[in-house]
């Protein structure tokens, strides 16, 4: 019995072990792969020879992926033959203490006057000595190092602790550093409970009250990097590279300039830190200025289009897209340019942010938030309606024919180049009611269209919650220039810290939830690393972003005047366009104003009570509507409003698999 339950007892350590270790080899894979799309994009801005140093970095990382991979083959499976030796190596300590020389971030800047050595190989001596032993503080438990109670680990993972414990964790002393993964998870996650200024008051606090005094110019540099202050140095750089959006708030720059300042003074090394961090701050934030500065622009072009256009007697634009004479994969090219555009915009924090509630939400009503992410979903609403637009361009049948075929080609081509979102904006719009009811318009469309864009539909089907769409994103992560359907990537945040409590009974945070939502940010800081490498066409992105679009009742207006409903739709027909007019109040262009842009979709059960809609469109899958995807997150700032008043249709629960268990 006794052995029995001991074999049993060690293969679920074993199990665990290799879970846990698993779990950092992923997470440094992932890094990776964002350090190097930015050094391709990197090359291309500064060239070959600037890009050296970085080149190094690179390196680094890769050693260290190499190594751990080696470790964890090694380590896992000699985990249960010698678990009863106390000088086993954890396996990993996930948010736990390292008191040995820090590994460089992946986030951090480019150090030109001292870049850091790669790591050399460990010979088999050292790996074993690794592997049979570790420095005391890597053995240590919190609670040893802080004589603290209030932090719970399981199989050597962080799984709560409360805020106050989590919070002394995050601060470095000569001891111990956070590891990198417990800093990117803290950060991103601490903002639930605590916001961003008064987390940097408490380190500019830590950082005046443990760094005294000028350090010895002669200070050997492995010394000086177990220091507080090249720590904390180290740390602010974390900071102010990944989450940079949050020195937009002035409250950040007070404690800000304690920190850097007091720090600066202890080493002319730790100065030139700070220096770098500052610099880089004040770039991406200037370079966050300048993106806010060309949306706005784009929305003074689009009211002035719009105003243009209603000014002259038109109901809409007189050019279309196909003007411009471009091939399907070159539209779908711009397209991409567009998508990467304002996916990069978006701050890993505002994914957070968009989710705090109660009384923390009020801190952040006054602070100067980043809206990058209501930019992004308010760029799919408008896609999909931009789509639509032009299908009904023309009371001619070829010309809608030639224009269906040529969109569902842009879809197929989105599709190869890895662009979902864009690819979601053809479905969607072609779902539209005011498209999907175009009887004799689909039945002229080519039977190579309707299989491909059948393809389409098949990759966004929401059945498992998207788990086809989930697949190929899975098999894509290592590639890259892949634009996500953004909408799921903002629910499967949401839901992830909002069905299950991030804080729990006796008042201690969650840490397993916070895990959970640094993996979902870590996926997306990897996605939004890429580049991509495509002729821009000015005039068409112009055209894209400020072009007029038409309403969802001068879509439905049009649709019917086109193609008339049959006798027996005709009363049903009038009365749904009817009511579109007075919810419209007769405007038959969309607002450009923020969030304006309803849903108009066609879905399954539309389709079989309106026998105007085609077989094709009946049978081919269920709508996949961008728009009602967007509402469901409800453009980020206001996502838990509009859940709490349930202005989700059942169509919008289908898409994003809200019904899905």
């Amino acid at each position: 019995g006794n052995s029995s339950s001991n074999n049993i007892m060690a293969k679920e350590e074993s199990d665990n072990a290799r879970f846990w270790f698993g779990v950092q080899l992923e997470v440094t894979q992932k890094l990776l792969a964002a350090e190097d799309r930015r050094l391709a994009t990197m090359q291309d801005q500064m060239g070959e020879d600037t890009v050296g140093l970085r080149r190094l970095g690179n390196k680094r990382l890769r050693k260290q992926f190499e190594q751990l991979n080696k470790e964890y083959d090694e380590a896992a499976a000699g985990f249960a033959a010698e678990r009863n030796s106390v000088h086993m190596r954890s396996l990993p300590s996930v948010g736990g203490f390292r008191a040995q020389k820090q590994r460089s971030s992946v986030f951090s800047s480019l150090d030109l006057k001292r870049p850091e050595k790669p790591d050399s190989p460990l010979s088999m001596g050292e790996k074993e000595r690794l592997l049979s032993s570790s420095p005391a503080s890597d053995r240590m438990s919190p609670s040893m190092v802080h004589q603290h109670v209030d932090l719970v680990y399981k199989n050597s993972k962080l799984v709560s602790g409360s805020l106050e414990a989590l919070v002394e964790v995050f601060l470095p002393t000569e001891i111990h550093m956070p590891d990198k993964l417990y800093i990117f998870t803290f950060l991103a996650t601490s903002r639930l409970f605590i916001p961003p200024h008064e987390l940097l008051r408490k380190l500019a606090d830590h950082i005046k009250e443990h760094v005294t005094g000028p350090a010895d110019d002669a200070i050997a540099a492995d010394a000086l990097e177990g220091t507080i202050a090249h720590r904390c140095a180290k740390l602010l750089r974390e900071w102010t590279e990944t989450f940079s959006y949050d020195f937009r708030d002035e409250r950040m720059m007070l404690p800000f300039k304690e920190a850097t300042q007091t720090c600066a003074r202890y080493h002319p090394t730790v100065k030139a830190m700070c220096s770098e961090v500052q610099r880089v701050l004040f770039q991406r934030l200037n370079a966050l200025e300048q993106f806010e500065a060309r949306l706005k622009r784009e929305m003074e072009l689009q009211i002035k289009a719009r105003n243009d256009t209603l000014s002259a007697g038109k109901r809409r634009a007189d050019n279309s897209v196909l003007d411009f004479g471009l091939s399907p994969e070159l539209l779908a090219k711009q397209l991409k340019i567009i998508e990467l555009e304002r996916l990069q915009a978006i701050g890993p924090e505002e994914f957070i942010q968009t989710f705090v509630r109660n009384e923390a939400a009020e801190e952040f009503a006054v602070m100067r938030e980043a809206r990058n992410v209501e930019a992004y979903v308010e760029w799919i609403n408008r896609l999909g309606y931009l789509i639509a637009t032009e299908l009904l361009g023309s009371d001619k049948l070829k010309d809608r024919v030639h224009a269906v075929e040529y969109f569902i080609e842009v879809g197929h081509h989105c599709y190869k180049q890895h662009n979902f979102n864009s690819m979601m904006g053809v479905v969607s719009a072609l779902n539209y009611a005011s498209v999907g009811r175009l009887r004799k318009t689909w039945s002229k469309v080519g039977s190579k269209y309707l299989q491909m864009y059948k393809e389409l539909e098949a990759v966004m089907n929401p059945t498992g919650n998207f788990r086809r769409y989930r697949e190929e994103m899975m098999s894509l992560m290592q590639a890259s220039n892949v634009v996500p359907f953004f909408s799921l990537m903002v629910k499967d945040v949401y839901f992830t810290q909002e069905l299950q409590s991030v804080k729990l009974d006796n008042g201690h945070v969650n840490f397993d939830v916070m895990w959970m939502l640094s993996d979902r940010l870590a996926d997306f800081m990897v996605l939004k690393s890429s580049s991509f490498k495509c002729e821009r066409n000015d005039d068409v992105i112009r055209y894209l972003k400020t072009v007029p679009v038409v309403s969802e009742y001068e879509l439905y207006r049009l649709s019917v005047r086109f193609e008339p409903p049959s006798k027996d739709d005709k009363g049903r027909t009038m009365a749904r366009l009817t009511k579109l007019e007075e919810s419209a109040k007769g405007e038959v262009l969309a607002p450009p104003s923020r969030h304006s842009v309803s849903g108009d979709t066609s879905s399954p059960r539309q389709a079989s009570k309106d026998s105007s809609v085609p077989a094709r469109s009946q049978s081919m899958g269920p709508s996949t509507s961008t728009n009602t995807a967007t509402d469901a997150v409800a453009a980020a700032s206001a996502i838990r409003a509009r859940l709490a008043d349930s202005k989700i249709s059942e169509d919008a629960e289908e898409v994003l698999g809200f019904n899905e268990s």
